[in-house]
């Protein structure tokens, strides 16, 4: 699915399937992204200020290009040898 320049600031998206989608310069400032999969998903100039990543799925997602993501971010999801 293509999300792209969607706004999900402070949203609950707790166990939310992203899997494989585009968010493309999607908001998900102070946003609950909690065990959600976000898997394969294209974040290129996603917003991430805030979110909350507590074991969500970023397997193979690339997160090179995304904006206001911390280290402490990602270290609470789960990657693979895939994710950028």
């Amino acid at each position: 699915g293509d999300l792209s320049r969607a706004r999900f600031d402070d949203a609950n998206l707790k166990y939310a399937c992203m899997r494989e989608t585009t968010l493309t310069g999607t908001s998900f400032r102070s946003a609950d992204l909690t065990g959600a999969n976000l898997s394969d998903a294209t974040l290129s100039g996603a917003d991430m200020e805030g979110a909350v990543l507590n074991l969500t799925l970023i397997r193979g997602t690339d997160l090179s290009a995304a904006k206001n993501l911390t280290q402490a971010q990602i270290s609470q999801a789960c990657g693979d040898a895939r994710t950028k």
